[in-house]
């Protein structure tokens, strides 16, 4: 076989590959006799066809079969002799295999980037530190009065903590209804309809409405309202004030502290911060890495492995929403939107599987149970959690492949020049995060 490559653009590739006849004939002969002892035509006793007979009938067929095969392992065999790492499809083109002339095509593809870990020269990471006091712990009590608190209705203004009922209603440029409305129900301050809009609501009395705008994002799942500005009005249908409860026996006790006592749910929740203040550190600590490692190495990226990421992130979006995969040409039209995201995560997939490969990192099978002891340890039967973690293949390699990028991250920690910066609870915990929107 003879394997010629031709390095056209970037990261493509084009291979032309020659299969001798002799090959080919030689597999086609071997197949016709193994055909000949099993087939079965008129006239003939089982497994006693002459060959001849069986040329005649078969040979066409079994020879575009060979051709076929040998098309697929050929090229396996090109690309391995010549150490190349296709990325994505394959653009295979001038198949030649007629009789006489073996087999030749010309294969085109993208093939991985070779990546050179950049020097650790400059890799810096603050780790922040903080101990939980007395006050961290009231806050969380008062958090968790707040999350089992009742709603009353209200006859006044509406302020930050309200629940409210509202109605939406799409205008066309008349001011003219769209549509049917739709209702949902938000507590102002959430942020879960987005700052501006929330600004918008505070003062309004039952009632009363207002008319936003918003503009629809560039990757928004619906391609007619992608990057559209549209115009809502919002009604206030009815309003509710929080009724707080008390922090008493009864109360404690709904938090499995059957003594009632406030000391010892102290005690629980002071635990229960510990260990989110813990994860929220390595949290922290994790990402300066990934964006170390992202920002250090300017990689080339296949765009087939491009494409196909945008299309999942397009879907896993549509999916959220309760739409249907994006139809071909949907994915084509907004796979922009999503590209920068996709590169940043393709080239993130391409740097630590690198890194593991080079390294020979192995998942660590007692990671992977602390991992899984640590999620089953927020749940009433933890034994159960672990028991279906491990009984589930799928959710099982989930948390292998955490892990492994968690060993990844230690292996890279070892390089840096880690300083530790005095912090608090609420810092580490609660950044600011900006206000999303359902419309």
């Amino acid at each position: 076989m003879h394997v010629s490559v031709e390095a056209t653009k970037g990261l493509e590739r084009s291979i032309t590959v020659e299969v001798p006849e002799e090959h080919i004939a030689q597999e086609v002969q071997k197949r016709l006799k193994s055909l000949a002892g099993r087939v079965k035509l008129d006239g003939f006793r089982p497994g006693k066809v002459p060959l001849q007979v069986v040329e005649q009938r078969f040979k066409g067929q079994v020879r575009e079969e060979v051709v076929r095969d040998t098309l697929r392992s050929s090229f396996e065999e090109a690309v391995a002799k010549e150490n190349l790492r296709p990325a994505g499809g394959t653009d295979i083109k001038s198949v030649e295999g007629q009789p006489g002339r073996g087999l030749s095509y010309k294969a085109t593809f993208e093939v991985y980037p070779e990546i050179n870990l950049a020097s650790f020269e400059g890799f810096k990471v603050t780790k922040p530190e903080a101990a939980i006091t007395e006050q961290d712990v009231d806050k969380m009590l008062e958090t968790l009065r707040k999350q089992r608190q009742g709603w009353q209705p209200a006859d006044r203004e509406a302020r930050d903590g309200d629940q409210l009922q509202v109605s939406f209603t799409l205008l066309n440029e008349e001011g003219e209804q769209v549509g049917p409305d739709s209702q949902t129900s938000v507590v102002l301050g959430a942020s879960i309809l987005g700052k501006d809009i929330e600004a918008k609501l505070l003062g309004l009395k039952a009632g009363s409405d207002v008319v936003i705008e918003k503009t629809a994002p560039a990757n928004h799942p619906d391609p007619a309202r992608a990057s559209k500005t549209e115009r809502y009005r919002i009604k206030l249908i009815s309003l509710f004030e929080p009724i707080l409860p008390e922090l008493d026996e009864a109360f404690i006790r709904d938090f499995g502290i059957e003594s009632g006592s406030l000391d010892e749910l102290r005690v629980e929740v002071r635990a229960n911060m510990q260990r989110e203040l813990i994860q929220a550190v390595k949290d922290k600590i994790k990402q300066q890495v990934i964006d170390w490692l992202y920002e250090a190495h300017p990689i080339e990226i296949p765009r087939a492995l491009i494409e196909n990421e945008a299309a999942t992130l397009l879907n896993s979006e549509r999916n959220k929403r309760g739409l249907p995969p994006a139809a071909a040409e949907d994915i084509a039209a907004q796979r922009a939107a999503y590209e920068s995201q996709a590169r940043h995560r393709v080239a993130l997939g391409l740097l630590l599987a690198e890194i593991i490969r080079n390294n020979g990192i192995k998942v660590d099978p007692a990671q992977v149970r602390a991992s899984i002891e640590a999620v089953a340890a927020t749940y009433e039967d933890p034994q159960e959690v672990i028991q279906w973690y491990y009984g589930t293949p799928q959710r099982l390699n989930q948390i292998e492949s955490l892990v492994l990028e968690d060993q990844v991250v230690e292996w890279l920690l070892k390089h840096a020049e880690v300083a530790t910066v005095a912090s608090s609870f609420d810092a580490i915990i609660h950044p600011e995060l900006p206000g999303t929107s359902r419309l």
